[in-house]
């Protein structure tokens, strides 16, 4: 069972659903897993549990409630939604709960299924050369670039923490610096390339030991990097990732993130218009593009404003707690492992989500949501070993 979690995990979980073959595989494999874990693995789980686990599944069981009354309601009333999406999103949460319980660290499976997708992610890169933008085998290139951000996070913790991987580290800090170029050059993801620098600093600042020295090079680095790009300004313009209006047609045509304001905007009046009730409940999952023309073709590209939206004050205030919970948590134990990667997950999902749809897509959701669960069994493999050794 581990196995075939494992590999849904790794490969079949990124993969598009818009493709009918993956979308049979993907779901499919998504429905198989869940009902054997219920049926057969579920009351081993509620038996033989730790007070880790038992805070996992009241925290799930909390949000899972939380977001199916009104979700279900609103499909009550209203014959246009499609309740198979928010099913699908039910359908994660044993898995959920079983990765923490189980307590194996499944990224070794991610780490191995990354060079498939890279693979596919360099053949794609050089059939369109400067035509378009790489997505492997995912739907967008935005959600690939979260990918391979998370790849980077479990590989940077296994060199941390792991023996055997700090023996091959000088292959692993190479196809970093791959995945890096990947994002910066195939990908032409801003979001995730700032959220990636922000990591790696973060890395580089915890493997140092004189911290003033380590302040002063960071400084030096950037000055130097800022010199680089003025003189190479011409042509780093001509990149997606440096010029905000990359691919324009039209003279007064509005670059991308002016087209995100907007899309907030509309996000916020469309709140600002609900009745008081709905104001604090929302009207559950993915319910927007139901009841709002502002939000057909169209997505929000801010995680925020959705779960406000959607699930009103109190779904927002529910999201924006648990976010900060988990990065302050994580951020005072970073030095353990499972820790580590908690928290730089966690610094994703939280600048991510200010400009990108990274819970509307079901890669970037199920990469996501699991590694969050891998890193929690990290640590009840960490925990267990203290028992055993006590």
């Amino acid at each position: 069972m581990t196995f075939l979690t494992g590999v849904f995990y790794g490969l079949l979980s990124p993969l598009n659903p818009e493709f009918r073959s993956f979308f049979l595989f993907k779901y499919g494999s998504l429905i198989l897993i869940s009902y054997i874990i219920v049926v057969f693995y579920l009351p081993f789980m509620l038996k033989k549990t730790n007070d880790l686990n038992k805070k996992v599944i009241i925290i799930v069981l909390f949000i899972s409630i939380g977001i199916t009354i009104p979700t279900v309601v609103f499909y009550l009333l209203n014959d246009k939604y499609d309740i198979g999406q928010f099913i699908r999103v039910i359908l994660y949460i044993p898995i959920f709960v079983f990765v923490v319980w189980r307590k194996y660290d499944l990224s070794i499976y991610l780490i191995k299924f990354s060079f498939l997708f890279n693979f596919v992610g360099v053949y794609q890169y050089i059939m369109l050369g400067d035509s378009g933008r790489v997505e492997s085998l995912f739907s967008h290139p935005n959600f690939y670039s979260i990918y391979l951000i998370v790849i980077i996070i479990f590989i940077l913790e296994k060199l941390n923490f792991d023996k055997e991987y700090k023996r091959h580290k000088n292959f692993y800090y190479l196809y970093i610096f791959f995945m890096m170029a990947m994002i910066l050059l195939g990908t032409g993801a801003r979001t995730s390339f700032i959220t990636l620098l922000i990591i790696l600093v973060f890395n580089y600042f915890l493997r140092s030991r004189d911290k003033i020295r380590t302040v002063l090079r960071i400084s030096i680095i950037s000055f130097l990097l800022l010199i680089v790009f003025k003189v190479s300004e011409s042509l780093l313009m001509t990149t997606r990732i440096f010029n905000m209006s990359y691919g324009n047609q039209y003279t007064d045509q509005i670059n991308s993130f002016e087209w995100r304001i907007l899309r907030w905007y509309d996000g916020l009046a469309a709140f600002n218009d609900f009745p008081g009730i709905y104001k604090i409940f929302g009207h559950g999952w993915q319910s927007s593009r139901i009841f709002s023309e502002r939000f057909v073709g169209f997505s929000m590209h801010n995680e925020y404003i959705r779960m406000l939206v959607d699930f009103g004050v109190i779904g927002f205030i529910v999201y924006v707690s648990l976010i900060i919970f988990l990065v302050y948590i994580s951020f005072k134990n970073f030095r353990i492992e499972g820790y580590y990667s908690l928290f730089l997950i966690s610094v994703v999902v939280m600048i991510a989500g200010l400009t990108e749809n990274i819970f509307v897509s079901s890669e970037s959701f199920s990469i996501l949501i699991l590694s969050i669960a891998n890193s929690l069994a990290i640590l009840n493999i960490k925990k267990s070993k203290l028992l055993d050794t006590a």
